[in-house]
């Protein structure tokens, strides 16, 4: 297994490679394993399939060759010279004893010839005299004792017949190993026993009907046995157990464990077997294959899987690492890109090949050096932008100090020469003017605000007159309130200017403070004009969309700063549930309400210096 450290640290290319190997590794190991399995499996099926087929078809072999020696008997049972000889062979004499051997040489051998599998026939009479034909040689004569086959036979009917397994025994002296159809021998038409008659069977010429004649190693592995019921050996196709009895062939083939296939252990070694029982002998077709003919199929299928595998592993191998070729190009094309900018080279851009996932990275790549080129191009540019506005705003500083420094002078000159009125002017211009040039967004407290108004109603008043009053409703505990900076004295500018445009006296501006929960409250209210209710309406919806606008609202006569710019300092600073207020009508005055958090303010230590 890969280190899970070196498997981070390893190329995308080398990491799709080595992924792509393992799945299709896996994938075909998986496929080899369920083909080979799949293929042991149906080879086994179709053995078992052909070694049925070929059982049936040599029981149905035996059967038709059986039935043919049943036949012959019965030609031999009903011959009416074999019928006369021994219906009468009591009264036959040792001198016909000789012709009578030779017309049953005659007779038995035209029954014998055509057929090479009958190794002899065998005639019994009820005087115990037996009358031997073997193939190739004479009928002999002889006494024999009571077979027991033939007291089977008295307990059957008279057209049934017995048929009997080799011995390996060689008490007859046949060279061969012989099975036999017996049966009795009645007078026609009296139906009385005459004799007995038996026919030997050579159990090697029979099995010659059952020849395997396939092209395949399967006739090497395959036996071929013709067994009974009981375990004896009829017929051996190697001629090794034919007349022996064989436990393992009795105990496959017992009704309680009999099945028409499966496998067996004989003789140490592991075979496959399928039996078919004959209904016409009652004998049973058994053929073993031995299990070395599914170890070589199954080792030819090793061989042929591990040669697909391996040149599959080749070719996938081949294919995966194409792939990640293919993949990883455009990948390795943006790093070369990527090192080339990191050097503080903008200049190169990558080639847009695709629309897929490569080709938006290399899109988006490109965008970012335009954007990052660009961005280079306006900070250099700013930058001199920037040293130009550094030396305009140390040339517009003089302008004010100037302003405000002669507005001191102004006053002392003013005071000196007794003209108070214009000293105290000055001072107030001077206070004023001190007030607005700078830190606009810091907030500062209720009572500097309201200071800063009285500085600008003392001028007003020199202009004006005693045409309105200034009334003020201020709890002393909230005089330290944090308020913004510049936004009561604006309120009482718009007041004088629109609201007393044509009010010559009895006229009033009302500042009122208070708290209304955590909000602190700041009223302006006047007796002027007043507002119409859709002149009301348009301003709310301009402070609505406060947010749409990026300048100062100046009003259309170019004095003081407008309601918007107010409520946009407000909102900007504390919020959205912060602002401005406007309630009115027309010709009843109009009150506009600052509405701010309660703080308490709290001076910055620059600040307090400075004050």
């Amino acid at each position: 297994m890969i280190p899970l450290r070196t498997w981070r640290n390893l190329m995308l290319q080398t990491k799709i490679l080595i992924a792509f190997i393992l799945v299709l590794f896996v994938v075909i190991g998986l496929t080899c394993l369920i083909f080979y399995y799949g293929n042991m499996r149906d080879t086994k099926t179709h053995t078992y399939s052909m070694l049925n087929t070929l059982s049936g078809q040599y029981s149905k072999t035996v059967d038709f060759f059986m039935d043919d020696i049943e036949k012959i008997s019965l030609s031999i049972f009903s011959d009416p010279a074999i019928q006369g000889i021994l219906a009468n062979h009591a009264q036959i004499g040792p001198k016909e004893g000789l012709k009578v051997r030779n017309e049953l040489f005659a007779l038995l051998f035209n029954y014998a010839h055509p057929r090479p599998e009958i190794a002899g026939i065998r005639l019994l009479t009820t005087d115990h005299i037996s009358y031997h034909y073997e193939a190739g040689s004479t009928v002999n004569a002889e006494v024999f004792q009571e077979e027991f086959w033939q007291t089977q036979l008295d307990a059957m009917s008279k057209s049934g017949y017995l048929l009997l397994p080799p011995s390996s025994s060689n008490e007859e002296g046949y060279r061969e190993k012989n099975l036999s159809l017996v049966r009795h021998i009645y007078r026609i038409p009296r139906r009385d026993k005459i004799g007995s008659l038996k026919i030997d069977i050579n159990a090697h010429e029979m099995g010659r009907l059952l020849v395997y004649s396939g092209s395949d190693p399967l006739g090497e592995q395959m036996r071929v046995f013709i067994v009974t019921d009981e375990g004896a050996v009829i017929y051996d196709n190697e001629d090794a157990y034919t007349g022996q009895r064989v436990a393992a062939f009795a105990h496959a083939l017992s009704t309680d464990e009999r099945k028409n296939s499966g496998e067996i252990v004989w003789m140490d070694k592991k075979y496959l077997y399928t039996s078919e029982k004959s209904d016409y002998t009652g004998w049973n077709i058994l053929i073993l294959l031995s299990n070395d003919f599914l170890v070589a199929k199954q080792q030819e299928a090793q061989i042929i899987l591990v040669i697909v595998g391996f040149i599959a592993a080749v070719l996938a191998s081949i294919v995966a690492y194409l792939i990640a070729r293919h993949v990883t190009k455009p990948l390795r094309e943006l790093i070369t890109e990527m090192n080339r900018v990191e050097r503080g080279d903008l200049s190169g851009r990558m080639d847009i090949k695709n629309r897929g996932e490569l080709g938006v990275l290399s899109r988006v790549y490109n965008n970012m050096l335009n954007s990052i080129s660009r961005l280079i191009t306006e900070v250099y540019e700013s930058k001199l932008a920037e040293n130009d506005a550094r030396l305009s705003a140390l040339q517009a500083q003089i302008n004010p100090h100037f302003l405000y420094n002669t507005l001191n002078i102004m006053k002392s000159i003013s005071r000196l020469k007794g003209v108070e009125e214009v000293a105290e002017m000055s001072e107030s211009l001077a206070d004023l003017f001190k007030y607005t040039m700078k830190n606009l967004q810091l907030p500062v407290s209720l009572r500097q605000e309201l200071e800063h108004v009285d500085n600008y109603m003392n001028i007003q008043k020199h202009r004006f007159g005693d045409r309105f009053e200034l009334r003020m409703e201020v709890p002393e505990q909230l005089m330290n309130a944090s308020v913004l900076k510049l936004t009561v004295q604006p309120l009482i500018e718009n007041a004088i200017i629109h609201g007393f445009s044509r009010k010559k006296a009895d006229a009033f501006i009302n500042i009122k403070v208070c708290t209304e929960g955590e909000l602190l409250l700041i009223s302006v209210s006047d007796n002027g004009m007043g507002m119409e209710e859709q002149a009301i309406k348009k301003l709310e919806q301009r402070l609505a969309e406060y947010s749409k606008r990026s300048k100062y609202d100046v009003q259309e006569d170019g004095e003081g700063i407008g309601l918007s710019n107010i409520h946009q300092r407000i909102q900007l600073l504390y919020g959205e549930g912060y602002g401005v207020k406007i309630a009115g009508s027309q010709g009843a005055g109009t009150t506009v309400t600052l509405i701010f958090p309660y703080k308490v303010f709290t001076p910055m230590p620059a600040e307090e210096t400075t004050q």
